[in-house]
């Protein structure tokens, strides 16, 4: 026999010696009385020691004093209906940059000289490429390049 296998012999009963007393210390051990895995707190039902926090909809409360809150409206800030562009103000910076976007921006039709949808599409593929009579697609190998 060769020394790797009586190394992989006396490995694989060092293991099963190891394994074996490591199931029975977890089966018939002592159990360890140290730390425990739960935290206790003590918790009393005195009413004093806590302040109650209430929530209305015109405010809250902190123990037994009253807080109001008011949602107040900007009076120049345009709501999500209006369009900023339409203010009497100075334009905002958003419209300043939209017009000169659309200065700058040239118009184009966009078309497709041969429109083809995905059945047509489907069909050319398994067809080599031929959708109909009169209409034949041009196959290229393309291969990307980096």
């Amino acid at each position: 026999m060769s020394s790797y296998f009586i190394f992989a012999i006396a490995l694989t009963v060092a293991y099963i010696i190891y394994f074996a007393v490591m199931i029975m210390q977890d089966l018939y051990g002592k159990k360890k009385d140290g730390k425990n895995d739960v935290e206790v707190f003590s918790v009393t039902d005195d009413p004093d020691e806590g302040v109650q926090v209430s929530e209305s909809d015109s405010g809250f409360s902190i123990g037994e004093e009253d807080y109001t809150t008011e949602y107040l409206e900007q009076e120049n800030a345009p709501t999500l209906d209006e369009n900023p562009e339409s203010s009497t103000d100075s334009p905002s910076p958003i419209a300043e940059i939209k017009s000169q976007i659309d200065e700058t921006m040239d118009t184009v039709e966009s078309f497709m000289s041969n429109p083809c949808t995905d059945e047509k599409l489907q069909l050319a593929l398994i067809n080599g490429g031929h959708i109909d009579d009169d209409t034949e697609l041009d196959w290229k190998k393309v291969i990307n390049e980096l």
